[in-house]
């Protein structure tokens, strides 16, 4: 068991983490980034530029361990319905657990 620490950012946007966690395998390690990336990515922080959000696992010695990123992409509104034409379905969106 090592403790390792999960770095956020998100474009100029930093946040070190100092305390850390003591995990037992790469899967807890990955598992523990993904889900990390996955609730910053919904507390929507002021200042922090979602579009490339970042996670990056250090272990005590400081040496990089992994690294999860999460990419959003926002476009433009959607073309107005027109009469008589029907809007293409949207793709469901699907929630990680």
């Amino acid at each position: 068991m090592q403790r390792y620490f999960f770095d956020l950012s998100a474009g100029a946007w930093q946040c070190r983490d100092d305390i850390g966690l003591i995990l037992c395998s790469q899967d807890e390690i990955r598992n523990e980034a993904t889900r990390t990336a996955i609730e910053f990515a919904g507390a929507g922080l002021p200042g922090a530029d979602l579009s490339d959000l970042k996670v990056r696992v250090r272990d005590r010695a400081g040496e990089p361990v992994m690294t999860v990123s999460l990419a959003l992409t926002v476009r433009g509104p959607e073309e107005p319905v027109r009469l008589g034409l029907a809007r293409p379905a949207r793709p469901r969106m699907v929630r990680a657990a």
